[in-house]
């Protein structure tokens, strides 16, 4: 589950930079300003495509891990996690708002780069928290509390391992979080346009 809020956080950071920083390195930006079309449009439009490709790894990362599921038949494995077609459409539920939430937060960072390397080390500052958040709560020995849900990265991380211990989950589970990321997602879009 872990590994699933990391490929979302990775998937596109590069595409991020490149369309703002990178473009901004090699003077492509300026042009593109100044096309009569609105800096809305634009930045969703980046988006779109940074977005797209963060999709697109945890897409594969969950068919990757589907695939390699089906080659381990332990018992073991088995009493310890359940993933089937409903845990993958869960996952993909909670997955694909995170990574275009990441794919925003990623672009408004690299905003402020004003090299590709630059912006490569403020983006990487937001995969560290992705990283970082989802174990916060194996060092305060807290498992499950509501409030896990209002952060994103650990409400989605809560809720996948929910999933796989087989446990119920709850249409507020999987609403919160997404809304939340949902929400961060547009908030960065709109700073970005400013």
């Amino acid at each position: 589950a872990r590994r699933g809020t990391t490929n979302g956080a990775d998937g596109g950071m590069n595409v991020a930079i490149d369309v703002t920083a990178g473009e901004r390195e090699r003077g492509s930006l300026e042009p593109l300003l100044m096309n009569p079309v609105s800096t809305r449009s634009i930045v969703l439009g980046k988006w779109g495509v940074a977005a797209t490709c963060s999709a697109a790894v945890v897409v594969l990362t969950l068919a990757g891990f589907s695939v390699a599921m089906q080659f381990v038949r332990s018992e073991n494995l088995a009493a310890l996690m359940q993933f089937g077609a409903p845990e993958v459409l869960l996952f993909l539920l909670l997955l694909l708002p995170f990574s275009a939430m990441v794919a925003a937060l990623n672009m408004l960072a690299a905003t402020y780069g004003r090299s590709h390397k630059e912006a490569q080390t403020y983006a990487s500052y937001i995969t560290m928290v992705v990283n970082f958040v989802p174990i916060l709560p194996l060092f305060l020995t807290i498992r499950d509390a509501p409030w896990q849900l209002l952060v994103p990265a650990l409400g989605q991380q809560t809720v996948l391992m929910r999933a796989l211990r087989g446990e119920a989950v709850g249409l507020a589970d999987l609403i919160v979080p997404s809304s939340i990321a949902l929400t961060l997602t547009a908030t960065a879009l709109v700073l970005q346009a400013r």
